[in-house]
């Protein structure tokens, strides 16, 4: 089961200390996010991302992070604060925490970014795209009154719309129970 959230994968990703050299895409796929196998390597992995942040140095906690580099590039996972963990780390077989920065300078790769997805599955990550933001909750309101509610698009009354109060009632449970449902989905 993928892990809940990007605090879950970096505590998945803690308890380990060691780990075979050359697997990091493994590493951060399996036992941090508990995700499936798909691409044989990092770069592959990053290639086939869907939700880049190419360049942004701040990943959120759990992120799964990129390097070129090599023939395979190099996978990590975000600690959040500009640390991450990485296998091969400082040396051959340890897993350890250090700074973002710290395979460009000891290994010469290329930071790319980080992702909010792994292996074609999307990650419950704080901080991503997926974040609900004000905006978000009025687009979402907007759209369930367009559906639901007493005006249509254009901002016309909708035909056969009265000032019955039990009729009004009885339209906003359907609009929060339709807001319920979508912020269920969100989560």
């Amino acid at each position: 089961m993928v892990a809940k959230s990007g605090d879950e994968a970096r505590r998945n990703g803690d308890a380990v200390h060691t780990y075979d050299v050359g697997l990091c895409q493994k590493y951060v796929r399996d036992p941090c996010w508990h995700v499936g196998s798909l691409y044989g390597s990092a770069i592959e992995a990053w290639n086939g991302s869907t939700m880049k942040h190419p360049g942004d140095r701040t990943p959120p906690e759990g992120a799964p992070c990129y390097y070129s580099g090599g023939q395979y590039g190099h996978a990590v996972i975000s600690q959040g604060g500009g640390r991450i963990r990485s296998t091969d780390s400082p040396g051959a077989g340890q897993v350890n925490d250090q700074e973002i920065s710290w395979v460009e300078q000891h290994w010469g790769y290329k930071y790319l970014g980080w992702t909010g997805d792994i292996n074609g599955v999307d990650l419950p990550i704080t901080g991503d795209e997926d974040e609900v933001k004000p905006e978000d909750i009025e687009a979402i309101a907007k759209r369930v009154n367009q559906t639901l509610g007493d005006y249509q698009a254009d901002g016309d009354k909708r035909e056969g719309v009265g000032k019955d109060p039990e009729q009004a009632d009885a339209r906003l449970r359907q609009i929060e129970n339709k807001v319920d449902k979508i912020l269920d989905k969100l989560k």
